[in-house]
This record gives structure tokens, sequence and C-alpha cells, in this order.
């Protein structure tokens, strides 16, 4: 594949070149979830980067660039620029793609002296949460999307403009946070259009890490995705705790110019290759502890996870909205009217959610189901089913375990930011949680 880019005020355009090795179906299962499914039928791109952009060294430029056009591209990628011979070698040994351009005396990025936190920022629960954990002073990075309104959406009720995450944006803001936008316009490359944007939100990062003096990256990942998985296949039969130890050993032990893991993720293994590490703060809670951070903190109210068009806080239509509506009454004592449960069952594609033995983010519904005070008669049958699962209290808990992928340069401040929210599980809690299997429910 070929690209060729054009510089602009405060931005890059980018144009594409297939050739005979690529494929615009997919060269390799893509391990990006944006990718999923994703059919390549566009050969333009843009990015707009802020004020504070003055340049960026060529591996995170070309990190940048594959992390968009990984899964299509075939035996090699021509970029207008050279690379860094140790770069090159990591993609190669990694994905098996050859850089066209290297030059031997181009030095992989160093360290900075004194490098900033960041956070990758999505204005979802998770990231919200996670920002009120890192230091006053870390950047927080959101992604914002050019809307292609030239571009019919698969889905009809899908949000395009982020208008509502920008409005999150300004509450940090004016509570003082440093919060830096980056807009592209990438998804407009592949149909379905939009893909699911915030897989990647390590693109600002790699753009502005020169600009900021970033080395390590926080992400928004928690442990709901990473231990128990969040949208399944229909294959599982219970949910069960997959333990950490493998993320912690392959992010922790990893140094630069060591070979990339072939278990790690995308998102942590492209910007690695540029120098970067992407470590997690937020992967010791789950997504209960986190809507309790937010509720407790002085963005209550203010995440925005929705993925459909609504100007409210909530759409009422989508199972974020179901999941994490119902969350906010838990962690706040509230009880959830029958009115509102019954509201959302009326959306076909959410009481489909309750028609398998085995629902999307699973262990989540059942802690639902075994705390919410509801007196819709389907939330009662559930409760009941629920109650004869192992008591997922634990979940309200930081999980320890987790401290290694706390950068460390904030670990322990981070830590008492968690324990002014959440309590910690005790060993009997950690125990519990890494034995966990959450039935199937009936």
């Amino acid at each position: 594949m070929k690209v060729a880019i054009t510089s602009r005020t405060q931005g890059f355009e980018y144009s594409i070149e297939l050739e005979a090795h690529d494929a615009p179906g997919g060269v390799r299962k893509p391990e990006n979830p944006a990718a999923s499914g994703a059919t390549l039928v566009g050969n333009r791109w843009q990015v707009q980067l802020p004020d504070s952009f003055h340049g960026l060294h060529p591996d995170l430029h070309a990190a940048a660039i594959l992390y968009v056009l990984l899964p299509f591209v075939g035996r090699r990628l021509e970029l207008p620029f050279s690379v860094s011979r140790g770069f090159a070698d990591a993609i190669e040994a990694r994905w098996r793609i050859s850089l066209v351009r290297v030059d031997d005396a181009i030095a992989m990025r160093a360290a900075p002296s004194n490098p900033r936190p960041c956070l990758l920022y999505s204005g979802g629960a998770d990231s919200v949460a996670i920002s009120m954990l890192v230091p006053p002073d870390a950047v927080l990075l959101f992604l914002d999307r050019i809307a292609r309104t030239d571009i019919a959406p698969q889905d009809p009720e899908a949000r395009i403009d982020l208008r509502e995450q920008r409005r999150v944006c300004d509450h940090a803001r004016a509570l003082g946070r440093d919060v830096l936008e980056v807009r592209d316009d990438h998804e407009a490359l592949v149909r379905p259009y939009p893909c699911w944007h915030s897989e990647m939100s390590a693109l600002p990062a790699l753009y502005l890490a020169d600009s900021l003096g970033l080395q390590v990256l926080d992400s928004g990942d928690v442990l709901c995705g990473a231990c128990f998985g969040g949208y399944h296949d229909g294959t599982r039969q219970e949910w069960r705790f997959m333990s950490l130890d493998w993320a912690i050993s392959l992010v922790t032990r990893w140094q630069a110019g060591d070979r990339l893991p072939d278990e790690l993720p995308v998102q942590y293994a492209l910007p690695m290759a540029a120098g970067l590490r992407r470590m997690a703060s937020g992967l010791g809670l789950s997504q209960v502890a986190t809507s309790a951070i937010v509720s407790r903190s002085a963005m209550r109210g203010r995440a925005f996870s929705c993925y459909r068009k609504t100007d409210e806080p909530y759409c009422l239509r989508c199972d974020k909205c179901f999941m994490k509506l119902l969350l906010a009454h838990v962690v706040e004592g509230q009880e959830v009217s029958a009115e509102l449960f019954e509201s959302f069952l009326r959306q076909p594609h959410l009481a489909s959610i309750f028609a398998r033995p085995v629902f999307d983010w699973h262990h989540i519904w059942v802690y639902l189901f075994q705390k919410m005070r509801c007196e819709h008669p389907f939330a009662k049958r559930m409760r009941d089913q629920a109650q004869r699962a192992p008591d997922l209290s634990l979940l309200d808990r930081w999980y320890p375990k987790a401290e290694p992928l706390i950068p460390e340069a904030y670990r322990s401040s981070c830590k008492q930011e968690i324990a002014r929210y959440v309590p910690t599980m005790s060993p009997e809690d950690v125990a519990l949680l890494e034995r966990l299997q959450v039935p199937a429910m009936r």
C-alpha cells in the first residue's frame, strides 16, 4: 500500500493507493475491534491537530497511519518519509509488513526527560472516573470525529456528531483540566460507517507525544473487558474471570527494542513499537466501581456513554444507556421504577439481550439484578435467579493485583485517590473474584 501525505495548517491529509497484496476486505484478522467486519472503500482521510502540535517523530507518524490501515495492508507499506530501523524491524517481526523507506541514521524515539502524564479520554463513565484518579496535570486526550454528512450511516440512529462528548470535555476544562482534542475522519475509509470510534483512542497520543512530552499512555481500560469480556459471540455457556497476570507480565517487562509480543493487542503493541508504553490505571476497577467514582465526584451526571442520537444524558434506547442508568441508580441507592424498566424492555434489541442465557456484559447484569430495587415483574424474576449466583458485591471495589498497570510515576497518588472513592478488595474478595464463574440465567 502506498500513502501520500499533504501537510495542512495544524493537520494532515492522507490518500492511499492499493497494491496487489492489499485487500479491502482485510488481509489479516483485525486485532482492532473497530475494523471487525469492515470493508475498505475510501482512499482519503484527514487529521486536524490542536495549536499545541509542533511536529512528531517519523516512527510516531508511521504508527498513527498503521493504526488506521493495519487490517488492510498486505506485505508492504510505502510512506513518503523514512522511519527508524528499529521501528521497521518491530513492524516486520510483529505483522510481516515491510516498511519501504528506512533510514539507519534515524534513531528511535527517545523518552522525554520529564514526561507528562496523559489519559486517553472518551467522555464515557470509565474514562471520566479514571480522570479523577490521575494527577491534576495529566492532559486528557480526546479523539473527536469529523462528521461526514455525505456518508449514510448503516444505523440511522447512530451518533455521528460527538457534541455531547465535547460538552464533557468542556466540563472537565471548567474543573481546571487540560483537555486537547484531535479530530479526524478515518472512519470514512470503511463501511459500515461509523466504526467503533473509541477503539482508536490512542491516535491523539501518537500525534501529540512529542509536542507534549508523553511517554506513558494511560487508557480508559477497565476490569470488565479485560477479565470478563463484554459482547459475547454466543458460544460461552458461563461467564468466567480471566487472569490479568499475562497482561501485567507483557506490559511491565517489555523494554524499548524488545520484540512485540504476539499476544499483545494492537492498541498496546503499535504505541510500543514507536517507543511509547500503554498502561491502565483503571484496570482494577469494574464498571460498577467507575460508576460509583463518577457519582461521588465533581463530574457526577456529566459522563456520556451513549452512541445513539440524543440531546439527553441517556437516550433510553441503547444497551449502554440501559446498563449505565441502572448502575447510577444502584450506586446512588435509588429505586428503579417499573415504568423506567419497562420502557427499556419495549426496545426489541434490548429485550433480546435477555433472551439468551448468557447476556452481553453478563456479570454486570447479574450484579444489577442482585442489587437493583425494582418492582417490575421481569426484574423480580431475574433477581430471584441472580441471588443463586455468587454474590457480586465485590465489583464495587478495587482489585489490588492490577496495581502494576498503574504508571509508576503516580502509582502512589493514584492508589490514594482510588481509596477516596471506593474500597479495596480484601484477600477473600480477591480469591472469590479469581475463581468466579457467573452462571447462565434461565
